[in-house]
C-alpha cells in the first residue's frame, strides 16, 4: 500500500506544477509560477515518505522543462523503495 500512497504524492506534486499560468480561484491554493516554482526541490512533510524532484536546465529557449519526481519510503524490512515519474511541462498553457 505504500507504493500507492507514494505514487499519489508524486502525482499531486506534478499536478500542482501543471497549474502554471492559471489564475487561482482560491487564494489559499496558489498556482505554480513556471520560472520560480518549477525548480528542483524536496518535501519531507509527509510521514513515512520523502518526495524529491529535479528540474534540469530548460530546453527550447526556456519554454519547456523536464521534471523527474521520486517518492521514497522504507519497507517493513528497512529497505528503501521508490516510485519515479517523469514529465515535461511547457511554459505556455494549451489555453493561451
Amino acid at each position: 500500500m505504500h507504493s500507492i500512497e507514494a505514487l499519489n504524492l508524486a502525482e499531486q506534486k506534478l499536478e500542482w506544477f501543471r497549474t502554471r499560468g492559471a489564475s487561482s480561484a482560491l487564494p489559499t491554493m496558489p498556482a505554480a509560477n513556471f520560472d520560480t516554482n518549477i525548480v528542483s526541490g524536496n518535501d519531507v512533510s509527509h510521514p513515512l515518505y520523502t518526495l524529491s524532484w529535479s528540474v534540469p536546465a530548460a530546453t527550447l529557449s526556456g519554454a519547456l522543462k523536464t521534471i523527474y519526481i521520486e517518492a521514497l519510503w522504507q519497507d517493513r524490512h528497512g529497505e528503501t523503495q521508490s516510485v519515479e515519474l517523469k514529465t515535461m511541462i511547457s511554459k505556455y498553457s494549451e489555453f493561451d
